[in-house]
């Protein structure tokens, strides 16, 4: 099986290459003791959700969202790590 970058096509590279970033954030995710809820790959950058924690202060540049649309209110942070975006939401 030749899996040479030219072979499998420019979108395909793109997507593999997302999934391992994600792979790799994930690995040092959990073995920092994060707990992983999902992780989604597509088009653009990896997003990674995970469990809130006080851990979660140690990702640092995190920024805060604020999500109206369901019955309460919650803040959703998002920070880069490892070449993915990393969410978690916390009640308000």
């Amino acid at each position: 099986m030749n899996t040479h970058p030219n072979r499998i096509g420019k979108q395909n590279k793109l997507i593999l290459d997302h999934l391992s970033h994600a792979y790799q954030a994930a690995l040092a995710l959990a073995a920092d003791g994060y707990t992983i809820l999902d992780v989604k790959v597509g088009n653009r950058n990896p997003k990674i959700i995970i469990q809130p924690s006080r851990k979660c202060r140690q990702l640092h540049g995190a920024l805060r969202m604020i999500d109206n649309t369901g019955p309460h209110r919650c803040d959703v942070y998002a920070a880069r790590y490892r070449g993915a975006q990393v969410e978690w939401r916390e009640s308000a």
